[in-house]
């Protein structure tokens, strides 16, 4: 067996992390020149990361605790991997990758509603953003990953024009829910962004 697997965190590998845009919390994984990279389901702002913990956040106790139960877990499925096997397979943590990708039935909301607790935003703003959950509960087409399809956009884009009086209020809402749609492909919950190409209306 040559060496060990060498287990690192790694924030922001995408180089996308600034002042107002989070950058996600991985795991790496490298043995025998395979890498594996899991996510750990956190992602921070630029300012709010510092060597290898969450800093600066109101809920950076909690965060870093997932972190840590994260990589303890990937230690600890290494460590029986190889007492089973007598040698290590990354093969088996891609495995494990591939599952939280089809792992689509997850409730959206659920997880939508934990990001906004989770937001570094003033209650007025997270308000707003429950609205827009409220929204989403309402319409009942979108509760899970799997809901999110260009499809299931433009009929609640149909339900919001029926609900409020002005433009700027249906172009809230969307522009409200994007951000989460762009974490939840950065947690690699989703694939691919169902606003992709698309342009919402100007007119009610």
């Amino acid at each position: 067996m040559a060496g060990i697997p060498q287990i690192k965190i790694v924030f922001d590998r995408r180089k996308k992390a600034s002042a107002v845009n989070p950058g996600t919390v991985e795991i790496e994984v490298s043995y025998n020149r395979e890498r594996v990279r899991l996510s750990t389901g956190v992602a921070v702002l630029k300012q709010q990361w510092s060597g290898k913990e969450v800093v600066n956040h109101p809920q950076a106790d909690h965060l870093n605790e997932q972190i840590r139960r994260v990589y303890d877990g990937i230690h600890e499925k290494m460590s029986s991997i190889a007492s089973t096997k007598g040698e290590y397979d990354l093969s088996l943590l891609k495995k494990v990758k591939k599952t939280k990708l089809q792992g689509s039935s997850a409730s959206f909301l659920d997880w939508l509603e934990e990001r906004i607790d989770m937001r570094p935003v003033t209650e007025s703003t997270r308000k707003q953003h429950k609205v827009m959950l409220n929204c989403l509960r309402d319409f009942g087409l979108i509760r899970f990953f799997s809901d999110l399809t260009p499809k299931n956009i433009r009929l609640w884009d149909d339900f919001i024009r029926k609900r409020v009086t002005a433009q700027a209020s249906v172009h809230g809402y969307h522009k409200r829910l994007k951000p989460y749609i762009v974490e939840a492909i950065q947690f690699e919950k989703l694939e691919s962004n169902p606003y992709d190409g698309m342009r919402i209306a100007s007119n009610i």
